[in-house]
């Protein structure tokens, strides 16, 4: 019994070192407040899109609608093969605006990755800025990422993507627990020169550090154009790899409608997770992984003798930590933290965590109607 329960201890002690670490350097990293751009970079902001007609008015005229200098961006539209009327509705914008340009992927060429690769290839400027079609911005989003290329002069920089508000009930909110406790982690974990995870939902770069690599988004998979191309930067430009925590910098993205589409999207993005040979990836994966399975076996054990005493403790591990860290997201977010939806997401957590897995590896990958 004394060596189950050190194997059940462990690794929710490690966990809870990690998020109380993470929660650490978050509350310690200064919002960034940007200041006057003497001399503003020129960006070139590429966006893909596949079927996205009900989503790209609302990111182009957000684009649009930048306090930026126009002549200081290019924004790329890569068209990814759209089944729906997406290519129509990028083709009319481009009409009216000149510093938006469109590229059709030709046969033989598809996919985001394949995408982002066509735009940043016919990209003019040096700076790419990356972003999704189902996004938001806010006004002050590229002139943000300008005063900070002027103050820092980073090799990458990590944005922060954030829920949009709207629909309410549990489902809703277990979706915005879990995406800004990625956007933390990842964040955390790229402040403490340690980057695991970033989203391509915002993401900027310099091109010649893209152009040196051969395959720098691993084009042999379906997923993950962003974290690639990240530990890829990370191998020889560590501290050039910064976070942008501003409130004006956010991005802006939209929910799954359902439980099914978003296990799907979740196990899409772990199912590249095989690929990974980065040991802070791997080690803070094998510790959440392990610490929520724990974390259920201990629950189960119960009927096999183990001591109840130890299953509330077991809990408070995972749960107050966890709490800890989300609050303090959903504070500056400015989403409320719902104690009850939050204990109920908590007790959810792991069931769908074990559901996503089982789904990454048991079943072909899905993505805009493709499959691997």
């Amino acid at each position: 019994m004394v060596i189950l329960t050190l194997i059940t201890v462990i690794p929710l002690l490690l966990y809870t070192i990690l998020i109380c670490r993470y929660t650490r350097d978050w509350n310690t990293y200064r919002e960034y407040k940007p200041g006057r751009v003497e001399n503003a970079p020129c960006f070139s902001v590429i966006l893909p899109f596949r079927n996205e007609e009900n989503h790209l008015p609302g990111i182009l005229n957000d684009l649009s609608m930048q306090d930026f200098p126009s002549d200081k961006v290019e924004v790329i539209l890569v068209n990814d093969h759209s089944e729906d009327q997406s290519l129509s509705v990028a083709r009319q914008f481009c009409l009216h605006h000149g510093n938006f340009v469109l590229i059709v992927l030709p046969d033989g060429r598809a996919g985001k990755k394949e995408a982002i690769h066509a735009g940043i290839l016919a990209a003019r400027h040096e700076i790419i800025v990356t972003t999704d079609a189902d996004c938001r911005a806010g006004r002050q989003w590229l002139s943000t990422l300008a005063s900070f290329y002027q103050d820092v002069a980073p090799a990458m920089i990590i944005g922060l993507v954030i829920p949009q508000s709207g629909e309410k009930g549990l489902f809703s909110y277990f979706q915005k627990l879990e995406s800004i406790s990625l956007t933390g982690a990842g964040a955390a974990s790229a402040i403490d020169r340690k980057p695991i995870f970033c989203s391509g939902a915002n993401l900027s770069y310099r091109k010649d550090l893209y152009l040196r690599y051969d395959d720098p988004m691993n084009q042999s998979v379906i997923s993950g154009d962003d974290t690639f191309l990240l530990l890829q930067i990370k191998k020889q430009y560590r501290t050039g790899i910064r976070v942008l925590k501003s409130k004006n910098a956010l991005i802006r993205t939209g929910a799954e409608t359902n439980p099914a589409d978003f296990i799907r999207q979740r196990s899409r993005w772990i199912s590249k997770s095989i690929h990974y040979r980065d040991p802070d990836i791997l080690y803070s994966a094998l510790v959440v992984g392990f610490a929520n399975l724990m974390t259920a076996v201990a629950v189960l054990l119960l009927f096999f003798g183990y001591p109840p005493w130890l299953i509330p403790i077991l809990l408070a591990m995972k749960f107050i930590p966890d709490g800890f860290f989300l609050w303090h997201l959903s504070r500056y977010f400015g989403l409320s933290f719902r104690l009850f939806y939050y204990t109920v997401s908590a007790l959810l957590y792991p069931l769908y965590l074990m559901i996503s897995i089982g789904k990454a590896f048991l079943f072909p990958v899905e993505w805009k109607g493709r499959r691997q």
